[in-house]
């Protein structure tokens, strides 16, 4: 009828699901453990019983839906070096989590689990919780936390046409500088970091900065490691011309 890593959404309103849920875990025939798929918010897990759950669908009240991230490559390649270390954690991170399924099916163990994981590898707990929750919502996909690296074939197909399309002789410029950084470049990396991560993901400033030069800006997390005490914003103008 249904299984784990299937999502569903409701097809009118629901007091307990507001929206589309990917089932992780089946607790015998009691209950279900699903994972809000709102990745712009930090839900974790919860139960919901399994009788209330066959009747929403008996009774159309849910219907499986697409899952969004079908198409997301478990292995990717050619990542910059600050996202590639960035997976690795993760991979380690979920490996963990993996070996106790039963986290899943209770919030404060696995928040502990979280904390526990995050000590261990030196890492703010609040970035380890947000890579785990949406590592579930990907389906256990540890690509999701550098998909925006991630080339579709969709992409891949878009950029083919504008290069076929393009005129001989014309060479994109970009500048080398960070007085020679369009102001609209910064300010464009500036809006998506803040929308993303303070506003989104409640991260710090500095959090949100230090994410953004890695995330958007592709700088190689080695040469942020140990530095981020120094960074400051014109560093983020020199990147952006790269």
């Amino acid at each position: 009828m249904f299984q784990i890593h299937e999502i569903y959404r409701p097809t009118r309103p629901l007091k307990k699901i507001t929206g589309p849920v990917r089932i992780i875990d089946l607790i015998n025939f009691e209950a279900i453990v699903l994972i809000d798929m709102d990745t712009e918010h930090e839900k974790t897990p919860f139960k919901f019983s399994y009788e209330e759950w066959v009747d929403l669908l008996s009774l159309g009240a849910l219907e499986k839906a697409t899952d969004p991230f079908l198409r997301l490559t478990s292995l990717p390649t050619g990542l910059p070096a600050g996202a590639a270390k960035r997976l690795q954690n993760v991979i380690e991170a979920t490996s963990i989590i993996s070996q106790k399924p039963g986290l899943l099916q209770t919030p404060q163990a696995l928040a502990s689990e979280i904390k526990a994981v995050a000590q261990s590898m030196k890492l703010s707990q609040r970035t380890v919780k947000r890579w785990v929750l949406n590592w579930l919502q990907a389906g256990r996909n540890p690509a999701i936390v550098v998909r925006e690296f991630i080339q579709t074939s969709a992409d891949s197909d878009e950029q083919k046409k504008q290069v076929k399309g393009s005129k001989r002789g014309v060479r994109r410029t970009k500048p080398e500088t960070a007085s020679s950084a369009p102001a609209h470049e910064v300010r464009d990396k500036c809006e998506k970091a803040y929308t993303s991560y303070v506003k989104s993901q409640r991260m710090t400033w500095r959090e949100a900065y230090y994410e953004m030069l890695i995330t958007i800006c592709g700088i190689p997390y080695a040469e942020l490691k140990g530095a981020s005490k120094n960074l400051s914003l014109p560093t983020l103008g020199k990147i952006t011309s790269s």
